[in-house]
Protein backbone atom coordinates (compact mmCIF):
# COMPACT_ATOMS: atom_id res chain seq x y z
CA UNK A 1 0.00 0.00 0.00
CA UNK A 2 1.19 3.74 -0.67
CA UNK A 3 0.44 6.02 2.53
CA UNK A 4 -0.25 9.74 1.99
CA UNK A 5 0.21 11.98 4.80
CA UNK A 6 -1.39 15.92 4.60
CA UNK A 7 1.08 18.28 6.30
CA UNK A 8 -0.36 21.59 7.78
CA UNK A 9 0.51 25.12 8.69
CA UNK A 10 0.71 26.69 4.84
CA UNK A 11 -2.21 27.86 2.87
CA UNK A 12 -0.45 25.50 0.28
CA UNK A 13 -1.49 21.76 -0.29
CA UNK A 14 1.13 19.60 1.09
CA UNK A 15 1.28 15.40 0.96
CA UNK A 16 4.07 13.33 2.04
CA UNK A 17 3.56 9.42 0.00
CA UNK A 18 5.20 6.62 1.37
CA UNK A 19 5.09 3.26 -0.06
CA UNK A 20 5.94 -0.21 1.34
CA UNK A 21 9.80 0.09 0.42
CA UNK A 22 10.10 3.23 2.56
CA UNK A 23 10.22 5.02 -0.80
CA UNK A 24 9.25 9.08 -0.39
CA UNK A 25 7.56 11.64 -2.31
CA UNK A 26 6.60 15.10 -1.08
CA UNK A 27 3.99 17.37 -3.24
CA UNK A 28 3.16 20.59 -3.19
CA UNK A 29 0.37 22.71 -4.88
CA UNK A 30 -0.46 26.11 -4.00
CA UNK A 31 -4.44 26.50 -3.29
CA UNK A 32 -4.85 30.22 -2.89
CA UNK A 33 -8.31 29.65 -4.12
CA UNK A 34 -8.97 27.73 -0.92
CA UNK A 35 -7.20 30.39 1.57
CA UNK A 36 -9.61 33.20 -0.16
CA UNK A 37 -12.65 31.18 -0.04
CA UNK A 38 -12.47 30.50 3.75
CA UNK A 39 -11.19 33.66 4.71
CA UNK A 40 -14.22 35.40 2.54
CA UNK A 41 -16.38 33.08 4.83
CA UNK A 42 -14.84 33.60 7.95
CA UNK A 43 -15.46 37.21 7.67
CA UNK A 44 -18.95 37.60 6.36
CA UNK A 45 -19.63 34.75 9.68
CA UNK A 46 -17.85 36.91 12.09
CA UNK A 47 -19.40 39.93 11.26
CA UNK A 48 -22.68 38.48 10.54
CA UNK A 49 -22.04 37.21 14.78
CA UNK A 50 -20.70 40.65 15.72
CA UNK A 51 -23.78 42.31 14.75
CA UNK A 52 -26.19 39.67 16.52
CA UNK A 53 -24.16 40.08 19.96
CA UNK A 54 -23.82 43.68 19.32
CA UNK A 55 -28.17 43.67 18.72
CA UNK A 56 -28.57 41.47 21.74
CA UNK A 57 -26.50 43.68 23.85
CA UNK A 58 -28.16 46.97 22.29
CA UNK A 59 -31.65 45.04 23.07
CA UNK A 60 -30.85 43.95 26.86
CA UNK A 61 -28.64 46.80 28.22
CA UNK A 62 -26.46 43.69 29.27
CA UNK A 63 -23.80 46.44 29.18
CA UNK A 64 -24.06 50.20 29.23
CA UNK A 65 -22.41 51.52 26.01
CA UNK A 66 -23.67 54.85 24.23
CA UNK A 67 -25.34 54.98 21.05
CA UNK A 68 -22.30 56.11 19.37
CA UNK A 69 -20.41 52.67 20.52
CA UNK A 70 -23.31 50.68 18.61
CA UNK A 71 -23.02 52.80 16.15
CA UNK A 72 -19.59 52.46 15.12
CA UNK A 73 -19.55 48.76 15.89
CA UNK A 74 -22.34 48.21 12.95
CA UNK A 75 -20.51 50.69 10.61
CA UNK A 76 -17.41 48.98 11.04
CA UNK A 77 -19.40 45.47 10.53
CA UNK A 78 -21.46 46.53 7.62
CA UNK A 79 -18.06 47.33 5.44
CA UNK A 80 -16.27 43.89 6.80
CA UNK A 81 -19.44 41.87 5.37
CA UNK A 82 -19.44 43.16 1.83
CA UNK A 83 -15.44 42.56 1.73
CA UNK A 84 -15.86 39.17 2.77
CA UNK A 85 -17.94 38.51 -0.32
CA UNK A 86 -15.61 40.50 -2.08
CA UNK A 87 -12.87 37.75 -1.60
CA UNK A 88 -15.31 35.09 -1.63
CA UNK A 89 -15.99 35.73 -5.40
CA UNK A 90 -12.32 36.46 -6.13
CA UNK A 91 -11.55 32.68 -5.04
CA UNK A 92 -14.83 31.86 -6.62
CA UNK A 93 -13.20 33.33 -9.68
CA UNK A 94 -9.66 32.09 -9.32
CA UNK A 95 -10.48 28.22 -8.89
CA UNK A 96 -12.28 28.56 -12.33
CA UNK A 97 -9.78 30.95 -14.33
CA UNK A 98 -6.36 29.86 -13.18
CA UNK A 99 -4.76 26.42 -14.36
CA UNK A 100 -4.10 24.36 -11.46
CA UNK A 101 -0.17 22.72 -11.17
CA UNK A 102 1.77 21.07 -8.69
CA UNK A 103 5.37 19.41 -8.46
CA UNK A 104 6.29 16.34 -6.74
CA UNK A 105 9.70 16.37 -5.05
CA UNK A 106 12.29 13.15 -4.31
CA UNK A 107 13.75 12.33 -0.78
CA UNK A 108 16.43 14.31 -2.36
CA UNK A 109 14.18 17.70 -2.60
CA UNK A 110 14.58 17.19 -6.17
CA UNK A 111 11.14 17.93 -8.95
CA UNK A 112 10.37 14.26 -10.02
CA UNK A 113 7.12 14.64 -11.11
CA UNK A 114 5.32 17.94 -12.61
CA UNK A 115 1.39 17.67 -12.77
CA UNK A 116 -0.49 20.79 -15.01
CA UNK A 117 -3.73 21.28 -15.63
CA UNK A 118 -4.59 21.46 -19.41
CA UNK A 119 -6.82 24.44 -20.29
CA UNK A 120 -10.61 24.57 -19.16
CA UNK A 121 -13.03 22.12 -20.94
CA UNK A 122 -16.53 22.42 -20.89
CA UNK A 123 -17.07 18.04 -20.17
CA UNK A 124 -14.21 17.64 -19.10
CA UNK A 125 -10.86 18.76 -17.13
CA UNK A 126 -7.64 17.31 -18.46
CA UNK A 127 -4.26 17.05 -15.86
CA UNK A 128 -0.84 16.02 -17.40
CA UNK A 129 1.81 14.36 -15.34
CA UNK A 130 5.45 14.19 -16.83
CA UNK A 131 8.05 12.11 -14.80
CA UNK A 132 11.37 14.11 -15.00
CA UNK A 133 13.45 11.41 -15.36
CA UNK A 134 12.07 8.78 -17.98
CA UNK A 135 10.35 12.26 -19.63
CA UNK A 136 7.24 9.57 -19.63
CA UNK A 137 3.70 11.32 -19.62
CA UNK A 138 0.24 10.48 -18.17
CA UNK A 139 -3.04 11.57 -18.66
CA UNK A 140 -5.80 12.02 -16.01
CA UNK A 141 -9.17 12.81 -16.91
CA UNK A 142 -12.24 14.32 -14.93
CA UNK A 143 -15.81 14.14 -16.34
CA UNK A 144 -17.69 17.77 -15.26
CA UNK A 145 -20.70 18.70 -13.93
CA UNK A 146 -21.17 14.78 -12.92
CA UNK A 147 -23.07 14.11 -9.34
CA UNK A 148 -20.30 11.23 -8.99
CA UNK A 149 -16.77 12.10 -9.41
CA UNK A 150 -15.31 10.02 -12.46
CA UNK A 151 -11.94 9.77 -13.46
CA UNK A 152 -9.97 7.93 -16.29
CA UNK A 153 -5.92 7.35 -16.36
CA UNK A 154 -4.17 7.09 -19.60
CA UNK A 155 -0.89 7.16 -21.42
CA UNK A 156 0.49 9.57 -23.67
CA UNK A 157 -1.48 7.41 -26.44
CA UNK A 158 -4.19 8.34 -24.92
CA UNK A 159 -4.84 4.37 -24.27
CA UNK A 160 -7.25 3.98 -21.20
CA UNK A 161 -5.04 2.35 -17.87
CA UNK A 162 -7.45 2.74 -15.51
CA UNK A 163 -11.13 4.15 -14.46
CA UNK A 164 -11.63 5.43 -11.00
CA UNK A 165 -14.59 6.45 -9.25
CA UNK A 166 -16.70 7.17 -6.53
CA UNK A 167 -17.75 4.26 -3.75
CA UNK A 168 -20.86 5.95 -2.22
CA UNK A 169 -23.09 7.66 -4.24
CA UNK A 170 -25.31 9.20 -1.48
CA UNK A 171 -22.52 10.60 -0.11
CA UNK A 172 -21.80 12.40 -3.09
CA UNK A 173 -25.15 13.57 -3.70
CA UNK A 174 -25.00 14.65 0.13
CA UNK A 175 -21.16 16.39 -0.54
CA UNK A 176 -22.74 18.65 -2.96
CA UNK A 177 -24.48 20.39 -0.81
CA UNK A 178 -22.72 20.39 2.42
CA UNK A 179 -18.99 20.22 1.66
CA UNK A 180 -17.34 17.52 3.22
CA UNK A 181 -17.74 18.63 6.65
CA UNK A 182 -14.51 18.48 7.76
CA UNK A 183 -13.66 15.67 6.47
CA UNK A 184 -17.08 13.05 7.52
CA UNK A 185 -17.79 13.09 3.74
CA UNK A 186 -14.61 13.02 2.27
CA UNK A 187 -14.43 11.00 -1.18
CA UNK A 188 -12.90 7.41 -1.39
CA UNK A 189 -12.53 6.00 -4.87
CA UNK A 190 -12.60 2.58 -6.15
CA UNK A 191 -9.74 1.92 -9.32
CA UNK A 192 -10.64 -0.48 -11.90
CA UNK A 193 -6.92 -1.29 -14.07
CA UNK A 194 -5.73 -3.48 -16.28
CA UNK A 195 -5.79 -7.21 -16.01
CA UNK A 196 -9.09 -7.18 -14.21
CA UNK A 197 -7.34 -5.29 -11.20
CA UNK A 198 -9.22 -3.80 -8.15
CA UNK A 199 -7.93 -1.09 -5.95
CA UNK A 200 -8.96 1.82 -3.44
CA UNK A 201 -8.43 4.84 -2.44
CA UNK A 202 -9.65 4.61 0.94
CA UNK A 203 -9.37 8.64 2.99
CA UNK A 204 -9.73 9.01 6.05
CA UNK A 205 -13.08 10.18 7.88
CA UNK A 206 -11.38 13.01 10.04
CA UNK A 207 -10.58 16.59 10.01
CA UNK A 208 -6.93 15.89 9.20
CA UNK A 209 -6.69 14.22 5.98
CA UNK A 210 -5.09 10.90 5.11
CA UNK A 211 -5.43 8.32 2.76
CA UNK A 212 -4.25 5.00 1.60
CA UNK A 213 -3.74 3.17 -2.08
CA UNK A 214 -3.43 -0.13 -2.85
CA UNK A 215 -4.45 -2.67 -5.32
CA UNK A 216 -4.85 -6.25 -5.48
CA UNK A 217 -2.52 -6.83 -8.71
CA UNK A 218 0.50 -4.34 -7.96
CA UNK A 219 1.86 -5.40 -11.50
CA UNK A 220 -1.25 -4.32 -13.33
CA UNK A 221 -0.35 -0.93 -12.48
CA UNK A 222 3.39 0.55 -10.98
CA UNK A 223 3.24 2.22 -7.89
CA UNK A 224 4.72 5.35 -9.25
CA UNK A 225 1.64 5.59 -11.72
CA UNK A 226 -0.45 5.28 -8.69
CA UNK A 227 0.43 7.26 -6.27
CA UNK A 228 0.54 10.12 -8.79
CA UNK A 229 -3.24 9.23 -9.77
CA UNK A 230 -4.37 9.25 -6.08
CA UNK A 231 -2.41 12.30 -5.43
CA UNK A 232 -4.19 14.16 -8.40
CA UNK A 233 -7.17 12.55 -7.62
CA UNK A 234 -7.36 13.77 -3.94
CA UNK A 235 -5.68 17.08 -4.64
CA UNK A 236 -8.57 17.89 -7.40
Amino acid sequence: PIKFRRLYGTPSLIFRARDNQGNVLLSLSARWDGLFLFGGLILIIGAVLVMAFTGVLETTRAVRLSAFTYNTVYSAVSLVIPLGFVIFICGILWSQLVLRQFALYDSKGQKAVYVMQRGFGLKKECYLAYFVKSKEVLLLERKRFSWLRKWQLLDKERHVLAHIYEDSPARAVVRKFTGHLWGLLRASYVIEGPMDSQGKIENSRAAFNRFVCNMDKPQALSARDLLVTALIVNIR
